[in-house]
């Protein structure tokens, strides 16, 4: 079954659609993986335009090293992250936001994984791909935590993370999952400073 479109009223619910296998990290899963691999892997396809901020590859990041991290998590997380930096060779504002939602993913991760629960059908946390998972992980934290970005770019950033990353449906499983999270939460702090700015 299709995910339903996120501009569908009923949408709040997500099924997740079977992974075609086709992504570059997915691939390397289950095996004894370096973040020598994971870099190789993240630049097997090029990257999207909106993704070219520094919040945006800081997403990108953080993507990356969660990712890692679930296959490796016995690894010391201070010096996983400092490989990772090595590796990646990230500029110093990429590498902050990255580390921000890094350590905020992990921490909130009980609350978050219980959001993404709730808006999933016919489907568990576990079963998900690992892509999937770790795209909507940071993207929930994102949106919880984050209140100078709004919701709506949230959601626009972790979709080309899935559509750079992810299998041929995760980017409609992702855009409708963090919709559907979208449609519960409070109010949009960063989205309602845009618009009294606009009046002023």
């Amino acid at each position: 079954m299709s995910p339903q479109s996120p501009s569908d009223p009923k949408s709040s619910r997500i099924t997740r659609p079977q992974s075609d296998g086709g992504s570059p990290l997915e691939i390397l899963r289950g095996e004894a993986l370096t973040y020598f691999d994971i870099f190789k892997a993240s630049h097997w396809y090029p990257l999207a335009k909106p993704l070219e901020s520094r919040r945006g590859q800081g997403r990108l990041a953080a993507m990356r090293f969660l990712y890692e991290w679930e296959l490796n998590p016995e690894n010391d997380l201070e010096t996983a992250f400092q490989l990772h930096l090595h590796y990646m060779k990230l500029k110093t504002g990429v590498a902050g936001y990255a580390r921000k939602l890094i350590e905020g993913s992990i921490a909130h991760r009980e609350q978050i994984d219980r959001l993404i629960s709730e808006n999933l059908t016919n489907w568990t946390l576990d079963r998900l791909a690992l892509v999937d998972l770790t795209t909507l992980r940071i993207g929930v934290h994102e949106m919880l935590f984050v209140d100078e970005v709004p919701h709506r770019v949230t959601i626009n950033e972790m979709v080309e993370v899935a559509k750079n990353y992810g299998s041929s449906e995760s980017a409609s499983f992702v855009n409708g999952v963090l919709d559907g999270i979208r449609k519960k939460l409070g109010p949009d702090k960063a989205a309602e400073k845009e618009v009294e700015e606009v009046l002023e």
